[in-house]
């Protein structure tokens, strides 16, 4: 039989099972078992850098000190000078993706779920979630995502930890061993490399989309996969997709899942955007294209921070059909889990039907509103712009601002757009890009007065731009 968990998650699952808590903890705390060692002795031997004799980390430790995002200094100095409208001073922040838009409407409810604080809460329960809430996710992912003609989710197969990175850290730390090689389409969210890299170690290998429509191909999966030694032991998705809007076709979800069971590898799906639509029903997800039968390697991830707005809240969940990666999950939840006031109020706040209807009609509405001002003010500069299916943000090609078609000259136009008009914008190295100019706008950090003075801002800087060229 094919080993489907890594070693480290083999020794958490074994001593979970027989060993109770005390050997629980020091497995946890990385202590070897003979079939973990046996399981290492045979991996080819890996050089380890030697740290600085004076340093006092470890070299996963110092790889924690390294920033989550290339750049985070922008980032950073709009969470420290926001923008204000009475004075026009401050950063406009548009790249994070998040979505502040509707959360007038969704504070009142979340106030009124936790007016009433079940007595369960202040205790220990299940690390990864209880089951009140596994049912209420349950019925919501059959209901809002895989939307399918009959139940497709168990509620025993999903398993909650403290936002979507953290399910796909834990995810992966479990299926994957230390420099393991995951396949991820490219363009992509550049938080990956952080939730892949820093904790999990694994390489990260770009699948590139086809240029023009951004398609996944199997030429592209294909070169892909050699890329990684013919080594590579997971695909991760991302419907709809970070950075560019687009939902995956049945097409595509089903060459994906074909080609990575001739491979015997693990396809991850993160659906996190699956409810911030702009297009009807563009999305499908990797539930209804399998009917529910996602077998043992395959794994769907959601989470609250972007359809519903509430990163802060970090709440995110992994839906499988393997026991054994359940069980893992389970025990990695104990250092990540949710809050047991957050599990009360998102179980009460997912199981009311006629308030996420109406919210997630207005979020819609919003969405496409601040896209629509975004798509208007490229058109008028003639900047070309990839149309989005989804999600809050829109992958633009400002190549043409450049100086020279190199990614320094992108770097400089990112500093000069930070410092001259103080908007900051995701470039498109960070994001693995195939060429410099391409940037990503997040639309939906800001509200759509402060959306118009950054758009106003970049038009007049562009045409003042243009006319000194």
């Amino acid at each position: 039989m094919v080993r489907q968990l890594s070693a480290r998650a083999q020794v958490i699952v074994a001593a979970a099972a027989t060993c109770g808590v005390a050997v629980l903890a020091a497995a946890l705390t990385l202590m070897p078992s003979p079939a973990a060692a046996k399981a290492r002795s045979k991996r080819p031997k890996r050089k380890r850098k030697k740290n600085d004799k004076n340093d006092s980390l470890s070299s996963r430790g110092s790889r924690l000190t390294r920033p989550a995002l290339p750049y985070m200094g922008g980032v950073l100095e709009g969470f420290a000078e926001p923008y204000d409208a009475t004075t026009g001073k401050g950063v406009i922040l548009l790249a994070v993706a998040e979505n502040k838009l509707c959360w007038p409407r969704l504070k009142p409810r979340v106030e009124a779920a936790l007016k009433q604080i079940p007595d369960w809460t202040a205790n220990y329960g299940p690390m990864d979630g209880c089951a009140q809430l596994k049912a209420a996710l349950a019925r919501f992912l059959d209901r809002r995502i895989i939307r399918d003609e009959r139940p497709r989710v168990v509620s025993d197969h999903v398993s909650c930890a403290a936002g979507a990175a953290a399910c796909l850290n834990n995810l992966f730390l479990s299926i994957c061993e230390a420099g393991d090689s995951v396949l991820i389409p490219a363009p992509y969210y550049a938080a990956f490399d952080a939730d892949l890299g820093a904790i999990c170690a694994l390489k990260r290998i770009p699948v590139r989309l086809r240029q023009g429509d951004f398609a996944l191909t199997r030429s592209a999966l294909d070169a892909a996969y050699a890329a990684s030694g013919q080594t590579a032991k997971a695909l991760l998705l991302t419907n709809p997709h970070n950075p560019t809007g687009r939902c995956l076709t049945e097409d595509e979800l089903r060459l994906a899942v074909g080609w990575c069971e001739s491979k015997k590898m693990h396809l991850v799906s993160d659906e996190v955007y699956a409810l911030s639509l702009l297009k009807g029903d563009a999305f499908v997800s990797l539930g209804r294209i399998t009917k529910g039968a996602l077998g043992d390697r395959r794994h769907v991830v959601w989470g609250l921070s972007k359809d519903f707005g509430m990163s802060g809240l970090r709440f995110g969940c992994v839906w499988t059909q393997n026991d054994r990666l359940r069980q893992a999950l389970g025990t990695a939840a104990m250092f990540g889990c949710v809050p047991g006031v957050c599990q009360a109020m998102v179980t009460e706040l997912l199981s009311d039907d006629a308030f996420c209807d109406d919210y997630l009609r207005a979020n819609t509405v919003a969405l496409r509103l601040s896209c629509a001002a975004c798509t208007a003010m490229m058109d008028s500069l003639s900047l070309p712009y990839y149309v989005p299916d989804a999600g809050m943000f829109l992958w633009c090609d400002l190549s043409s601002l450049l100086d020279e078609k190199s990614w320094a000259a992108e770097a400089r136009l990112y500093d000069q757009l930070r410092t001259e008009i103080r908007v900051v914008l995701t470039p498109g190295e960070a994001q693995h890009a195939v060429s410099p100019g391409w940037f990503r706008i997040c639309y939906a950090f800001v509200g759509r007065d402060v959306l118009d003075a950054a758009l106003s801002k970049f038009q007049a800087w562009v045409e003042k731009k243009r006319q000194r060229a």
